[in-house]
């Protein structure tokens, strides 16, 4: 995976770096995927209630890839290694003993035609309670049975920091937050693929599908709080009337149970 830089033929390539996606596939499995429509932030009665989406006929042309978060313990193939629209990692298409194919979030350093078996390899989806302290992992588990929900964007890896005797592990996020989760969770070894996602530069801002920003002042007065012509003498509050400034929107402990 390396960086790929443009000719500057244009203003908005003279800065644009990406990421080389030549060695995957674009191509997909029809069964295991299925349409996604654009929606550009709107709900079923049109109106906006996600702000800044952008619609895109790329968007309406892109079919979703179907992962499979409840992994099992069987032993698989990895057949190839896809790009994936809609996420920042790369996905591998895997064969598993019973005949079955399923999308799963590529670790790092894997390759087509590896054979990954059941303990401590990268790749293997295992319990927390038989990792090793210090070893890194990906989409984890916030309870047993559930989906994989946690650690899943590129270049995302959390640290097993060590297991207590209540049968729970503790789990250092990219974010320094550490988790304090059941053992029984699953989770993969190894780092999510694709690291290189975070030197990414657009190079203009057509590139980022955003739509634009629109001050609160510049709005009607039923549109915003701020609006209207006396839009001005009340602290700064979000469209729904909450306050933005000078408090803290984020607990940050420093062990969260789960």
């Amino acid at each position: 995976m390396t960086l790929k830089r443009y000719t500057p033929t244009t203003p908005s390539l003279r800065h644009k770096i990406a990421v080389n996606h030549k060695h995957l596939k674009l191509d997909s499995l029809k069964r295991l995927t299925h349409g996604l429509r654009a929606k550009s932030g709107r709900n079923n009665q049109g109106r906006i209630t996600v702000f800044k989406r952008a619609l895109s006929k790329r968007v309406a042309r892109r079919r979703y890839r179907i992962l499979n978060l409840q992994p099992s313990s069987q032993k698989y193939t990895i057949i190839r290694q896809n790009y994936d629209p809609s996420r920042t990692a790369y996905i591998n298409l895997n064969l598993y003993e019973d005949g079955n194919l399923a999308y799963t979030i590529a670790p790092a350093n894997t390759k087509p035609g590896t054979i990954v078996l059941r303990g401590q390899n990268v790749g293997s989806t295992v319990p927390l309670w038989s990792m090793v302290e210090g070893t890194y992992i990906h989409t984890l588990q916030i309870r047993p049975g559930q989906k994989m929900k946690l650690v899943r964007a590129a270049g995302c890896g959390a640290l097993v920091v060590s297991h207590t005797k209540t049968g729970h592990s503790l789990i250092r996020l990219k974010s320094g937050k550490i988790l304090k989760i059941s053992s029984l969770c699953l989770a993969t070894i190894g780092v999510v693929s694709n690291p290189n996602h975070q030197h990414i530069i657009l190079g203009s801002a057509g590139s980022g599908l955003r739509r634009p920003t629109v001050r609160g002042v510049a709005m009607n007065p039923i549109d915003h709080p701020h609006g209207g012509k006396s839009g001005g003498g009340r602290p700064s509050v979000s469209p729904w009337g909450r306050y933005t400034k000078g408090f803290k929107t984020v607990r940050k402990p420093k062990i969260m149970a789960i």
